[in-house]
Protein backbone atom coordinates (compact mmCIF):
# COMPACT_ATOMS: atom_id res chain seq x y z
CA UNK A 1 0.00 0.00 0.00
CA UNK A 2 1.15 3.52 -0.73
CA UNK A 3 2.72 5.55 2.05
CA UNK A 4 0.25 8.42 1.83
CA UNK A 5 -3.47 7.85 1.35
CA UNK A 6 -6.15 10.48 0.73
CA UNK A 7 -9.88 10.65 1.46
CA UNK A 8 -12.03 10.89 -1.65
CA UNK A 9 -15.26 10.90 0.35
CA UNK A 10 -16.13 12.46 3.69
CA UNK A 11 -15.63 9.77 6.32
CA UNK A 12 -17.21 9.68 9.77
CA UNK A 13 -14.47 8.41 12.05
CA UNK A 14 -16.22 8.17 15.39
CA UNK A 15 -16.28 10.93 17.91
CA UNK A 16 -16.97 11.68 21.53
CA UNK A 17 -20.35 10.85 23.04
CA UNK A 18 -21.91 11.12 26.44
CA UNK A 19 -24.89 9.33 27.96
CA UNK A 20 -27.51 11.44 29.69
CA UNK A 21 -30.79 10.62 31.38
CA UNK A 22 -33.80 12.50 30.09
CA UNK A 23 -36.66 13.70 32.36
CA UNK A 24 -38.53 10.43 31.83
CA UNK A 25 -35.58 8.40 33.08
CA UNK A 26 -34.47 7.10 29.67
CA UNK A 27 -30.80 7.06 28.76
CA UNK A 28 -29.88 8.90 25.60
CA UNK A 29 -26.59 9.17 23.86
CA UNK A 30 -25.51 12.72 23.07
CA UNK A 31 -22.81 13.41 20.50
CA UNK A 32 -20.32 15.89 21.89
CA UNK A 33 -17.99 15.96 18.90
CA UNK A 34 -17.48 14.14 15.62
CA UNK A 35 -14.23 13.04 14.06
CA UNK A 36 -14.78 13.66 10.38
CA UNK A 37 -12.20 13.15 7.68
CA UNK A 38 -12.86 15.68 4.92
CA UNK A 39 -12.36 15.07 1.22
CA UNK A 40 -8.71 15.56 0.26
CA UNK A 41 -7.23 15.01 3.73
CA UNK A 42 -4.44 12.53 4.30
CA UNK A 43 -5.77 9.54 6.20
CA UNK A 44 -4.43 6.45 7.97
CA UNK A 45 -6.03 3.47 9.68
CA UNK A 46 -5.11 5.10 13.00
CA UNK A 47 -7.04 8.26 12.06
CA UNK A 48 -10.14 6.13 11.49
CA UNK A 49 -9.40 3.89 14.48
CA UNK A 50 -9.95 0.77 12.33
CA UNK A 51 -7.97 -2.38 11.57
CA UNK A 52 -5.85 -2.71 8.44
CA UNK A 53 -8.54 -4.99 6.93
CA UNK A 54 -11.24 -2.38 7.53
CA UNK A 55 -8.97 0.32 6.14
CA UNK A 56 -8.42 -1.82 3.04
CA UNK A 57 -12.21 -2.01 2.61
CA UNK A 58 -12.26 1.80 2.41
CA UNK A 59 -9.50 1.65 -0.21
CA UNK A 60 -11.31 -1.06 -2.18
CA UNK A 61 -14.50 1.02 -2.23
CA UNK A 62 -12.64 4.10 -3.54
CA UNK A 63 -13.36 6.24 -0.46
CA UNK A 64 -9.59 6.31 0.19
CA UNK A 65 -7.05 6.41 -2.63
CA UNK A 66 -3.25 6.55 -2.94
CA UNK A 67 -3.29 9.85 -4.85
CA UNK A 68 -4.57 13.30 -3.88
CA UNK A 69 -8.06 14.58 -4.59
CA UNK A 70 -8.00 17.34 -7.27
CA UNK A 71 -7.56 20.60 -5.34
CA UNK A 72 -9.58 22.83 -7.68
CA UNK A 73 -12.45 20.39 -8.24
CA UNK A 74 -15.78 22.19 -7.74
CA UNK A 75 -18.01 20.54 -5.12
CA UNK A 76 -20.82 20.02 -7.65
CA UNK A 77 -18.63 18.22 -10.20
CA UNK A 78 -17.47 14.63 -10.06
CA UNK A 79 -13.66 14.42 -9.80
CA UNK A 80 -13.37 12.18 -12.86
CA UNK A 81 -15.38 14.66 -14.95
CA UNK A 82 -13.26 17.52 -13.62
CA UNK A 83 -10.05 15.68 -14.58
CA UNK A 84 -11.37 14.79 -18.04
CA UNK A 85 -12.36 18.42 -18.65
CA UNK A 86 -8.99 19.69 -17.39
CA UNK A 87 -7.08 17.31 -19.66
CA UNK A 88 -9.25 18.22 -22.65
CA UNK A 89 -8.82 21.97 -22.01
CA UNK A 90 -5.07 21.58 -21.56
CA UNK A 91 -4.84 19.69 -24.84
CA UNK A 92 -6.93 22.30 -26.67
CA UNK A 93 -4.75 25.11 -25.34
CA UNK A 94 -1.69 23.47 -26.88
CA UNK A 95 -3.27 23.12 -30.34
CA UNK A 96 -3.31 26.07 -32.72
CA UNK A 97 -6.60 27.42 -34.05
CA UNK A 98 -5.81 26.04 -37.51
CA UNK A 99 -5.13 22.60 -36.05
CA UNK A 100 -8.41 22.76 -34.13
CA UNK A 101 -10.29 23.60 -37.32
CA UNK A 102 -8.62 20.75 -39.18
CA UNK A 103 -9.41 18.39 -36.34
CA UNK A 104 -13.05 19.55 -36.26
CA UNK A 105 -13.31 19.04 -40.03
CA UNK A 106 -11.84 15.59 -39.70
CA UNK A 107 -14.38 14.71 -37.04
CA UNK A 108 -17.33 15.86 -39.15
CA UNK A 109 -19.90 13.36 -40.32
CA UNK A 110 -20.14 12.42 -43.97
CA UNK A 111 -23.48 13.69 -45.21
CA UNK A 112 -25.31 13.06 -48.47
CA UNK A 113 -26.15 15.87 -50.86
CA UNK A 114 -29.86 15.34 -50.21
CA UNK A 115 -29.36 15.62 -46.47
CA UNK A 116 -27.29 18.76 -46.93
CA UNK A 117 -30.02 20.32 -49.04
CA UNK A 118 -32.56 19.41 -46.38
CA UNK A 119 -30.43 21.13 -43.74
CA UNK A 120 -29.98 24.21 -45.96
CA UNK A 121 -33.25 24.64 -47.83
CA UNK A 122 -32.12 27.81 -49.61
CA UNK A 123 -29.05 26.11 -51.13
CA UNK A 124 -29.19 25.07 -54.77
CA UNK A 125 -28.56 21.34 -55.33
CA UNK A 126 -26.46 22.06 -58.46
CA UNK A 127 -23.99 24.26 -56.55
CA UNK A 128 -23.73 21.69 -53.76
CA UNK A 129 -22.93 18.99 -56.31
CA UNK A 130 -20.32 21.17 -58.01
CA UNK A 131 -18.61 21.81 -54.69
CA UNK A 132 -18.65 18.11 -53.87
CA UNK A 133 -17.12 17.26 -57.24
CA UNK A 134 -14.14 19.59 -56.84
CA UNK A 135 -10.87 17.95 -56.08
CA UNK A 136 -8.60 19.06 -53.25
CA UNK A 137 -6.24 20.81 -55.67
CA UNK A 138 -9.05 23.00 -57.05
CA UNK A 139 -9.56 24.66 -53.69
Amino acid sequence: MADTMYAWSPIAAGGETDTVVDPLGRERRIIKSRNRIEVGEEVTADDLEVSEEEFQAYVDSGAIRPYPYPEDCPPDEAPVEYLRRAIREQGEAQVSEEQQLLQAAGMGAVISDEDLVALQPDAEPQKIQEAADKTESEY
